[in-house]
């Protein structure tokens, strides 16, 4: 059965591990409850599948689950706000006699944790097909060096002039999909000390995009009015507090910004198998400051491609990031416009924001 004392537990446990401000909760009563989510919203049948029953690895029986009715369970979306990843998961928990046991997916993953404890279900690692411990399937094993301070020692080659190979194969690893590592405190640290060696331009602007359908339900809800083929200029005043918080959360901590307004619009409607997904959100920074600015990438890149062996330069270490990309991280992000125009079916905001 739906147990909200289950929830209540569960949400608890999560905020003493990861804090309290870490994840926001929207508990799902029924199915159709992932409608507002667009991009989990096919995850439906997977819905359907996990709350009719509950499911523990049986690796001595040729890994086959053995599946019986739940005892009790709950439905949420789990959403990462700080730091913000723009991703929601869909989780299920359930308990049966004295086992818990939790499930989890998005649109490119999916994993499974069984545990005698509540708490249990976050800290221990899940079991593969193989049999053996795959720590990767525990979401919040996933998601754990985000709150943690890692290790911010490396090593030097004295030899190196700027970067060193450590360094090169640091900035290579800033690279990849839920790449959850590049978010740590250890890692932005080391991605300020290496942009400060090298020179950072003056932008009139800076772009980013974003397709997150958390932040443009906010922002769609913020207004009593539906967006309309005219464009329309609003102000900061008129976005919910919910609205400010997201965009609060998703400006903020180290993120690839670009100074080529055209290769930013081309991430404002990617596509997936189900064809266009979401709202455009168009960020245009204002004059931001040197300060803000954690690498400016160019001069990085074109310092690596000229100091750096050919056998280095090998494999995608020299592409670790786009030649008109800027790490930056706006410290005190401050809405002063807002523009909507309806284009199709979904509006699109452009946000001017200063810091």
């Amino acid at each position: 059965m739906f147990d909200l004392s289950l929830f209540s537990k569960f949400k608890e446990v999560v905020s003493d591990t990861f804090g309290e401000s870490f994840f926001v909760f929207d508990l799902l009563k029924t199915n159709s409850d992932l409608k507002r989510y667009p991009r989990l919203a096919k995850l439906d049948t997977l819905l359907t599948e996990w709350t009719s029953q509950f499911c523990i690895p049986n690796f001595e029986e040729d890994q086959i689950n053995v599946c019986s009715p739940h005892e009790s369970f709950f439905a949420c979306i789990l959403k990462p706000i700080n730091p913000p990843l723009g991703t929601a998961y869909l989780v299920v928990v359930s308990k049966k006699g004295s086992i818990y046991n939790y499930k989890w997916a998005d649109t490119h993953f999916e994993g499974s944790v069984t545990s005698s404890t509540l708490k249990g279900l976050l800290h221990e690692a899940s079991y593969s097909l193989s049999g053996g411990k795959e720590p990767n399937l525990n979401l919040f094993l996933k998601l754990k060096p985000l709150i943690s301070e890692g290790d911010i020692s490396y090593s030097e080659e004295p030899n190196e002039k700027l970067l060193s190979a450590d360094d090169l194969n640091f900035l290579n690893s800033l690279k990849g999909y839920q790449n959850f590592n590049k978010h740590t405190k250890a890692s932005i640290n080391r991605m300020r000390d290496i942009g400060n060696r090298f020179h950072k331009n003056n932008y009139p602007y800076l772009y980013r995009a974003l397709v997150n359908e958390i932040f443009y339900h906010e922002l769609e809800d913020s207004f009593d009015t539906s967006c309309s083929p005219k464009e329309e200029v609003l102000l900061s005043k008129d976005l919910s507090l919910e609205a400010k918080k997201y965009f609060k959360a998703l400006v903020s901590g180290v993120k690839s910004w670009t100074f080529d307004r055209s290769l930013a619009d081309k991430y404002r409607y990617p596509e997936d198998a189900g064809g266009l997904y979401g709202g455009s959100i168009f960020l245009i920074w204002v004059k931001p400051s040197k300060e803000d600015i954690v690498i400016d990438v160019k001069p990085t890149i074109d310092y690596i491609q000229k100091n750096s062996p050919p056998s280095r330069l090998k494999g995608t270490i020299r592409y670790w990031a786009l030649n008109t990309e800027v790490l930056a991280d706006p410290q005190s992000a401050t809405i002063i416009g807002v523009k909507r125009v309806l284009r199709g079916n979904y509006c699109d905001y452009m946000i001017y924001l200063k810091s």
